[in-house]
């Protein structure tokens, strides 16, 4: 027993055969653009074919009978309607059904009174009878279940006798064109203002099978994933999965057709200055986020927006902690004094506030720090280190010795206790060479803070 197939395209061109007369048909060189199409006989053996319920789709069908009768019919159309009209060899009444197609070519060979056809449809699988025919259809069918369905049409044929179609559609294209992606706000971080950023999906008219994904930025030192609005039980399933580079991928499977906007939303928390970094920052300046999204399989044109960060030091320099005094103080030669130096430094994840007042663990890279002095003014660095009680390896030393300047030295890395400010003990004169009076000992009687 032989198979027809044919294969749905853009121009209509096969066989049409209903219980035992053969109708061939052959408009290939003119677009279809019916959803539906229906044959009937009448009584002086003359088939008619019409289309009806135009789309943008095309179609066609075919099936086959075993006998040899022939007839050759030609067909026209527009992108309304089309007809044909054949002149049967045999009284036997003859009727076919299509469905729409948006498929590739298609080619038919005929044999038997089962028959195959190829089309473009967004149904499941069905079963009807058109006027004697019974008809099953199938939805992007793997080669065992379209083997299995030709099988199962020829026992039945054997059995009852009743011409059997079988048609293998491919799913309907997908409209991807009903989702957008929006951002709450172009940029995020230094000079934004931005508290909050709402990444949103607007869906229109979504169909049952449809599928939607939303691949969204990995945290950052201002980016914190906080949440994102599911789709509820009646329209479908939302799942979250984490990606190798810590991005975050959103797919939304809608398992009834929806008619009107679903609105999806999913929301960073953005941080602030006030986000302690134990370790330097790797990404300084503005970068470009990116957030892909798809509508069944096919990439739509990516949403971006931009991170700045940019970190910010006032060095607001000395102030005069003991003996007790102000910029207007006058310093006396031979006394030792204890100066206050406050870095100033703020890690620029959103403004200048909460800044440390020595240098920024979040920033710090390595860093070296000059302070001019002024002339004879000389460095105690054994009691600098005590005051200041390091406990990694920063210095201050005084290379050039007296009247040149001071070099602070912080290596990379986290910095310890860095809300204190950094201790200074001066003299503005030469350190003195022997034992101080009792009247010169006014060296601060300080605890490391």
């Amino acid at each position: 027993m032989g198979v027809c197939v044919n294969q749905y395209s853009s121009y209509w061109s096969g066989d049409l055969a209903l219980g035992h007369d053969t109708v061939s048909a052959d408009t290939s060189s003119t677009p279809v653009t019916a959803t539906t199409n229906a044959r009937t006989a009448t009584s002086g053996n003359t088939a008619q074919l019409s289309a009806a319920s135009t789309s943008s789709a095309t179609s066609e069908s075919s099936s086959v009978a075993p006998s040899s009768a022939s007839s050759d019919a030609t067909s026209t159309s527009s992108n309304t309607a089309a007809s044909s009209s054949a002149t049967s060899t045999s009284s036997t009444p003859v009727s076919a059904a299509s469905t729409t197609s948006s498929a590739a070519s298609s080619n038919a060979v005929s044999a038997t009174p089962t028959s195959v056809t190829s089309s473009v449809a967004s149904s499941a699988t069905t079963s009807a009878a058109t006027s004697g025919v019974a008809t099953q259809t199938l939805v992007e069918p793997t080669s065992a279940a379209l083997s299995g369905a030709k099988s199962h049409a020829a026992a039945q044929y054997s059995t009852t006798g009743q011409p059997q179609q079988v048609n293998a559609v491919a799913a309907a294209p997908a409209d991807t064109s009903n989702a957008v992606l929006k951002t709450s706000t172009a940029t995020v971080g230094y000079g934004s203002n931005q508290k909050e950023l709402s990444l949103t999906l607007v869906i229109t008219n979504p169909q049952a099978g449809d599928v939607y994904t939303v691949t969204i930025p990995a945290d950052t030192y201002i980016l914190q994933f906080d949440s994102v609005g599911g789709l509820t039980a009646d329209q479908g399933t939302t799942t979250t999965s984490n990606n190798a580079d810590g991005t975050k991928t959103i797919t939304d499977t809608f398992t009834t057709s929806q008619s009107g906007v679903v609105t999806q939303i999913i929301k960073y928390i953005l941080k602030t200055n006030y986000s302690a970094q134990d370790k330097p920052m790797t990404t300084i300046g503005s970068v470009t986020k990116t957030v892909t999204y798809t509508v069944n399989g096919v990439a739509q044109t990516p949403v971006t927006f931009t991170q700045t960060i940019q970190p910010y030091a006032s060095m607001t320099g000395m102030s005069l902690t003991y003996p007790t005094g102000s910029a207007t103080t006058a310093l006396q030669s031979g006394t030792e004094y204890v100066f206050s130096y406050n870095v100033g430094e703020a890690n620029g994840i959103l403004d200048n506030d909460y800044q440390s007042a020595r240098v920024n663990s979040a920033v710090n890279y390595g860093t070296t720090l000059t302070i001019a002095v002024p002339a004879g003014f000389a460095l105690n660095a054994g009691d600098t280190a005590k005051l200041n009680a390091f406990t990694d390896a920063t210095t201050i030393t005084q290379p050039g010795g007296a009247g040149t300047d001071i070099i602070i030295t912080v290596p990379k890395g986290p910095v310890v206790r860095a809300g204190k400010s950094l201790l200074l003990t001066v003299w503005p004169g030469p350190l003195p060479r022997r034992p101080r009076t009792k009247t010169q000992r006014t060296r601060p009687q300080m605890r490391a803070q």
